[in-house]
């Protein structure tokens, strides 16, 4: 008989048995989260390449939608295109992104030609075709755009309309200028034509100034000889607003025609408001002035640098806006340095 080992039954078996312990933070760590965490890094990979191929997927349907007979869809085809193209135009090298893409430029101004051509559009047709006008300003395919925009500030388009168009117009140019990649000759030459038809504007009375301010404002966006002779004509025009968009426009180019105008807008900062100034206005034309002294700094002579010191100086001192006082002081500095420079 095979021998069995004995065991001491009070030695070999403990009384009671070891306390149960919670799992350590490192332990649960490697067993679960980390393993989760990969998991969704992959999931996540794997969503995102699939949310850009439908993301690509849902501008071409939106596309062929914009075609579509049906109004509605038309419509909110529109509005889909619109929202991709803002959110898009946040991301950078947006010019390879949809703001770029011919076929969504085609759609969308193809969308908007057919709505400006309404002979007695509604109110509804109306605000449909400003925010067309609003949406295709995100484009970067300036051959499609600009034609359009041009038909869009056309004399028989409804005012809310052409506001919108001349904005875009401007956006459109002053962006193409700040990427170094100007408007080609062509286009230049065809928006300079219109904006000048614009800014000659004076019937009827409600909208001529507004047109001339913005029809100003935009032709100082372009680099042509036409349209500096134009904003040079603006120097002289009744309305202070177009007036001092024409100053602007012209520092832009660093061209110094619209000192006088710069003095005044000064001189009216200086002194107290009115009670029927508008605050907006008076606060945007300052600030556009303070822009144009650092514009045209090394353009002036020493006596127009002095003289604009002199403005200056209550200003800096006394404005109700902060960020005006501030302007002021940068400004005089600016004056000053160049002044000191042998």
């Amino acid at each position: 008989m095979t021998d069995q080992p004995t065991y001491d039954d009070d030695a070999a078996l403990p009384n009671e048995l070891p306390p149960v312990e919670p799992p350590s933070a490192g332990f649960i760590l490697q067993l679960f989260l980390i393993p989760a965490l990969i998991i969704g890094v992959i999931v996540g990979v794997v969503f995102v390449f699939g949310l850009m191929a439908s993301s690509q997927d849902d501008w071409r349907d939106l596309v062929q939608k914009v075609g579509s007979p049906n109004g509605d869809i038309r419509w909110r085809a529109a509005m889909g295109l619109a929202q991709m193209l803002s959110l898009d135009d946040k991301k950078e090298n947006s010019e390879e992104n949809l703001v770029g893409n011919r076929q969504v430029a085609d759609a969308l101004c193809g969308l908007l030609n057919e709505e400006l051509s309404r002979t007695s559009p509604n109110e509804d047709e109306i605000q449909t075709q400003a925010f067309l006008t609003r949406a295709v300003q995100l484009l970067r395919v300036p051959d499609v755009v600009v034609p359009t925009l041009i038909r869009a500030i056309d004399a028989d388009q409804d005012l809310e309309v052409r506001k919108n168009g001349l904005a875009a117009v401007a956006i459109v140019a002053n962006r193409a200028q700040e990427a170094g990649q100007p408007l080609n000759a062509e286009l230049t030459d065809a928006l300079t034509e219109k904006l000048t038809e614009v800014s000659a504007e004076m019937t009827p009375a409600d909208s001529a100034p507004l047109m001339r301010q913005m029809g100003a404002f935009a032709l100082g966006m372009l680099d042509s000889e036409q349209a500096t002779a134009r904003l040079q004509i603006l120097l002289d025009d009744s309305n202070p607003a177009t007036r001092a968009n024409a100053m602007i426009g012209l520092a832009r180019h660093e061209d110094a025609s619209g000192f006088p105008v710069l003095v005044e807008i000064l001189e009216s900062a200086a002194r107290a408001p009115q009670e029927d100034d508008d605050a907006f206005e008076r606060f945007a034309s300052v600030k556009n002035g303070i822009m144009a002294i650092d514009l045209l700094a090394t353009s002036l002579t020493v006596a127009q640098r002095e003289q604009l010191i002199e403005l200056l100086s209550p200003i800096e001192k006394s404005h109700a806006e902060p960020r005006i006082r501030i302007d002021a002081g940068n400004a005089i500095k600016t004056l000053n340095s160049v002044s000191e420079t042998p």
